[in-house]
């Protein structure tokens, strides 16, 4: 069977990203279950892509720079992947991922502001990218 190929979707900036977020929190403060799932999905989805439009980026970065920035997007991914998996678990309060969704703007913020500072400072003059 031929391979098809699908165009590449533009990488998500970090705003764009957060606006994600903003959603995933605005749907938990709803108690829309249904919603947050959809939103985590479209975050997870949507983060990914920009994880791999930064590979090369990382790479320009010095070792110990690419490492911080490479290790939080995993731990990010992680927790949305936790997140996902969580389920009702026969609890009175619900699904864990509505009681838990305020740390996937938190933390994506730490992750974007942790990125930004790191290329403004961690690479050669001229060099930055937004």
């Amino acid at each position: 069977m031929p391979r098809v190929s699908h165009p590449r979707r533009p990488a998500p900036s970090h705003p764009e990203l957060l606006a994600v977020a903003r959603a995933v929190r605005r749907a938990a403060v709803a108690d829309d279950t249904e919603r947050v799932h959809v939103e985590l999905c479209r975050l997870r989805s949507d983060l990914l892509v920009h994880v791999h439009a930064e590979r090369e980026e990382l790479s320009s970065l010095p070792a110990a720079a690419g490492a911080v920035v490479a290790e939080g997007q995993r731990r990010l991914l992680g927790l949305l992947d936790d997140l996902l998996c969580l389920g009702d678990d026969g609890r009175a309060e619900g699904c864990g991922c509505l009681v838990r969704a305020a740390e996937v703007e938190v933390e994506l913020r730490r992750q974007a502001m942790l990125e930004g500072l790191l290329r403004r400072h961690g690479t050669p003059a001229g060099t930055e990218r937004g």
